[in-house]
């Protein structure tokens, strides 16, 4: 893959003061933590980094923070999603002004949009831009399922380099990377905790918040993946469930918890429970590993109660277990 966009990409939450205003000086720390942890590259803006509940202007704030903050070190991919044309235009513009790398965007539909409308959002941001864009497929949340093929003609848009695919259907996934294959496209995989298998399918790696915590486990089921170290890649990708509660699942084994997320991405599965947001319990979590941050959101998220406290933890007293073990 000659893109110049592979390997291990970390969500940055969007660091908030007590009093709810975005913290700058905590996302200059976060940022420093990640590329000092060894990770490939960043994403701004993204679903974790609480996107939908910013003000373009502190869109603005943060994208010029994070790029100066980043100073070309890494990759720097912004999220340039709004419910709008127009609206991901002209953040898509301001993040190229400001020197980011690249661009992920994801179309939050209100109205039922019919395909032809879908491919005229991204090919219109395309036409406006000269860096490259990653589509951004995450429909449990957006409501907008492609098929395999409607996801191949976004993939052929001029300006499309590849894509960021949470769906963790792990048919669709091996459908998609089927219709791509040949395209010089960079597919990553949005679940961190299906890397080992997706890299195998033809994945160039992962955008996901856990790199925050345990960048160098995620790093490992990478390296060992790529390597063609299967037995290794696989142990790694077992150990990682520990951190599992963090993205709304329960305290389990980690073979429990990577036999119940394989169940889920399985086609027939249907599912009728939606893990609440957990950005307060992730960012409790990157505060208690060292980084200077607080846990606080922005409404209407959740914010951090009692219980989670307990839960974040005992999910990293069991993470720090497993790394004394080696």
């Amino acid at each position: 893959m000659e893109t110049g966009f592979t390997g291990i990409y970390s969500i940055l939450l969007t660091p908030m003061k007590e009093g709810g205003e975005v913290d700058l000086d905590g996302l200059a720390a976060l940022i420093e933590h990640n590329i000092k942890s060894g990770i490939h590259g960043l994403v701004i803006l993204g679903s974790n980094g609480e996107f939908p509940y910013l003000s373009l202007d502190e869109k603005k704030e943060v994208i010029k923070a994070a790029s100066a903050a980043v100073a070309k070190r890494v990759p720097l991919i912004c999220g340039a999603s709004s419910a709008s044309t127009k609206g991901a235009i002209a953040l898509a513009g301001f993040a190229e002004q400001n020197g980011v790398d690249g661009l992920l965007v994801v179309l939050p539909c209100y109205y039922p949009l019919e395909f032809k409308e879908v491919l005229g959002h991204y090919q219109a941001l395309c036409s406006a831009v000269k860096i490259p864009v990653f589509y951004y497929n995450i429909p449990e949340l957006t409501g907008l399922y492609l098929s395999p093929k409607e996801f191949k003609e976004i993939m052929s848009i001029p300006g499309i380099i590849g894509a960021k695919n949470s769906q963790v259907n792990f048919s669709f996934f091996k459908k998609i990377l089927a219709q791509t294959r040949g395209m010089e496209k960079a597919i990553f995989t949005g679940a961190e905790f299906n890397l080992h298998q997706m890299i195998k399918l033809g994945a160039v790696g992962a955008m996901g918040p856990l790199c925050n915590i345990w960048p160098e486990k995620v790093l490992e089921v990478y390296n060992a993946a790529i390597a063609g170290k299967d037995t290794d890649a696989a142990q790694a990708q077992r150990e990682l469930f520990c951190l599992m509660p963090l993205m709304g699942g329960p305290i389990l084994p980690e073979w429990v918890a990577q036999f119940s997320f394989n169940l889920v991405s399985r086609p027939a599965f249907k599912s009728f429970y939606r893990a609440k947001p957990t950005m307060a319990m992730l960012k409790e979590a990157i505060r208690l590993t060292g980084v200077p941050i607080t846990a606080a959101v922005r409404p209407p998220l959740p914010p951090l109660t009692k219980d989670d406290q307990a839960v974040v933890e005992k999910t990293l007293a069991r993470m720090n277990k497993l790394k004394s073990c080696f």
